[in-house]
């Protein structure tokens, strides 16, 4: 049996359409036809600078659809209900295909109450939660969860007190970072964003927007103990991090890997960064937030009740959502990528239909 795929044939190559193997259901799996998938900057990663990548790629990492089969081991959804999902690792759990198979743990059920393609751009909590609560790779901070019956204590005044720089804030993954830090009670959340964002920003719940073009955006800042860097920039985000930063043991910079020299479109990418890049007595941290199933809880609980939970109860806004459209889904999908590496996405999400591909 086979199907229908989306693919980077080579390096920098446009995608096109080939048909590939159907793997065998595995009993912890579920096998999923997508409506809607959410490109992101790796794919352009993967597929012009070929970082992290061995082609043909299948790109995409977020998806809304329906579920065609279980494993037997599967219990929290079956066939014929509508989920959304964050995936990632082989090409048989990437979201553009028609037929995607992935771990059980990996999908959750769409509420009822939220649109698919407002879904489909919510997958950004999936890094969020890593790099949020991860003591190991990330800053080691307490969220709350939304769960029924949650055991949470309240934050204390020296947690709710912590100033916490979201550089990048407009940004996917900044979006639900300063939502979910307000949601949980953190007070001194800081974005950074053009200025046109700055209302919507602080309606999410950072208690300051801050223009990174500014020359005064040190003052405005002013002194933090604690930096998510969703831009990671060495040229652009780090320098100006490096002057707002609290040098101590206790500060925290965390910075989502790869790492990129130049403007919005940069393509030097590394993951390494120099030694000196910020003050001395700060825990830099380089995330990898595709490693949060290292944390049992995360690895049980993240998709399959914690992201529909929240989206459910409208305790996090999805991303404002832009579908692109073409007379195919590898159309739509190649405006969506050369968006994307042109740099000029800003404060919303991709969204491309991909049903064609069940044709």
């Amino acid at each position: 049996m086979s199907h229908k795929a989306i693919i980077f044939p080579a390096l920098g190559a446009k995608l096109e359409v080939i048909s590939v193997p159907t793997p065998a259901l595995r009993d912890d799996h579920v096998q999923v036809a997508p409506d809607y998938v959410s490109p992101a900057p790796i794919d352009v990663w993967q597929g012009h600078h070929g970082i992290f990548a061995t082609f043909p790629v299948i790109p995409c990492g977020s998806l809304v659809g329906t579920i065609i089969a279980a494993g037997s081991e599967v219990t929290h959804v079956k066939k014929g209900d509508r989920i959304v999902a964050n995936v990632f690792g082989p090409q048989e759990q990437k979201a553009a295909q028609a037929i995607v198979t992935i771990p059980g743990n990996r999908v959750g059920k769409l509420p009822k109450n939220v649109d698919s393609v407002a879904a489909v751009t919510s997958l950004g909590l999936v890094p969020v939660f890593h790099s949020v609560t991860s003591k190991s790779n990330g800053l080691g901070l307490r969220l709350r969860t939304g769960l029924p019956n949650e055991d949470f204590p309240p934050l204390s005044a020296e947690e709710q007190g912590k100033r916490i720089l979201i550089w990048g804030g407009s940004s996917a993954t900044g979006q639900f970072a300063v939502q979910m830090l307000a949601f949980t009670g953190y007070r001194n959340i800081i974005a950074t964003a053009s200025p046109k964002h700055h209302d919507y920003i602080r309606s999410l719940g950072a208690s300051k927007a801050v223009d990174y073009n500014s020359p005064e955006f040190a003052r405005e800042i002013g002194e933090v103990d604690l930096v998510l860097d969703f831009v990671a920039n060495r040229k652009e985000t780090i320098p100006r991090i490096a002057k707002v930063v609290r040098n101590d043991p206790a500060s925290k910079v965390a910075i989502f890997v790869p790492i990129k020299s130049g403007g919005r479109s940069a393509s030097n990418l590394g993951v390494e960064l120099e030694k000196d890049a910020l003050p001395n007595k700060v825990q830099v941290i380089l995330v990898t937030s595709h490693i949060y199933e290292q944390n049992p809880f995360l690895k049980s609980h993240l998709q399959t009740e914690i992201v529909p939970g929240l989206l459910g109860q409208g305790a996090v806004k999805p991303l404002r959502a832009k579908v692109i459209e073409g007379s195919s889904s590898v159309e739509a999908l190649n405006k969506a990528v050369a968006l994307l590496k042109d740099g000029v996405v800003s404060g919303e999400k991709l969204v491309v239909d991909v049903m064609d591909l069940q044709n």
